[in-house]
């Protein structure tokens, strides 16, 4: 009868050190991912300061200005966007403003 209570308590202590394991796991991974989703953001934001740096002239350079902004206004108001989400936020925002100034260029 001792030992069962002994094995039971060992039981439950061995789980509840499991779980804590289990928890602190899932904190660090949250915390990770936080932090790749920040460097995501600020990613983006950098990638809209650097092509702002880029001057275009008359209509292409106001088109090339209301991608960044709203890309800057997606960036700023979003909430629970992925890191994911990010990248191809910036990664559209390039293609387009890359776009626009080859077609300038051509013109």
């Amino acid at each position: 009868r001792e030992q069962e209570l002994q094995d039971r308590q060992r039981a439950v202590r061995g789980a509840r050190e499991q779980a804590e394991r289990d928890h602190a796991i899932a904190v660090a991974a949250d915390k990770q991912a936080e932090e790749e989703r920040q460097k995501a953001k600020s990613d983006l934001l950098e990638a809209c300061q650097r092509l702002k740096n880029n001057r275009l002239e008359g209509a292409n350079e106001k088109k090339v200005n209301k991608m960044i902004t709203e890309a800057e206004n997606w960036a700023e108001t979003t909430t629970g966007a992925s890191k994911e989400d990010y990248e191809k936020k910036q990664a559209e925002l390039e293609a387009n403003v890359q776009k626009i100034t080859d077609a300038s260029e051509q013109a």
